[in-house]
């Protein structure tokens, strides 16, 4: 479906959303992905925190399942009612990322904000699902609902919304712009 969206929209606002970015006198996404190449294992440690959110609803759910805690929600109703949303709203803006949109340039060797256009760009066929940005929203929502099952369920989940801030930005995946807005 993702690829789809991308069909449909083959412009993305991938450059206004790194404009934004560079507001801040620099560019987060580069940031992150230049430090974590240099910690050994660094990039290795991003894209298992990335993939790792797939599991987070399954753990969250056997872990009230397991506690017999009385949540207020369901936890599959959150992720389904967020991603029909998302879904919604990557029709309004689609962003695919600054790895999509400079390619083989991320993270080393990005233009000066100033010489981008400040309009709508077309970039390679990518999923336009950055703004908002579903994985850190979803950790969020992960994280918020731990504190129904124990200290160290919340901890955890914790510990993934900082590793999904830090992946989401290192593997290029989106922009702070899509973070905020997630």
């Amino acid at each position: 479906f993702l690829t789809l969206v991308a069909r449909l929209h083959p412009h993305t606002y991938d450059f206004v959303a790194f404009i934004i970015d560079g507001t801040l006198g620099f560019q987060p996404s580069r940031t992150v992905a230049v430090v974590m190449s240099l910690l050994p294992g660094g990039k290795d440690l991003l894209t298992i925190a990335y993939a790792a959110l797939a599991y987070g609803f399954p753990v969250l759910y056997a872990l009230q399942l397991k506690s017999g805690a009385r949540t207020p929600v369901n936890v599959y109703a959150v992720f389904l009612t967020s991603a029909l949303c998302a879904l919604a709203l990557y029709q309004l803006c689609p962003i695919a990322g600054p790895a999509y949109a400079f390619g083989t340039d991320f993270p080393l060797r990005l233009p000066e904000a100033e010489a981008l256009p400040q309009f709508q760009t077309i970039i390679p066929v990518a999923a336009r699902n950055g703004m908002p940005s579903m994985h850190l929203g979803w950790s969020l929502l992960l994280w918020m609902n731990a504190g129904y099952v124990g200290r160290w369920a919340r901890a955890g989940f914790a510990l993934l919304v900082g590793l999904t801030v830090l992946a989401t930005l290192g593997l290029g995946e989106h922009y702070l712009v899509d973070l905020a807005a997630g």
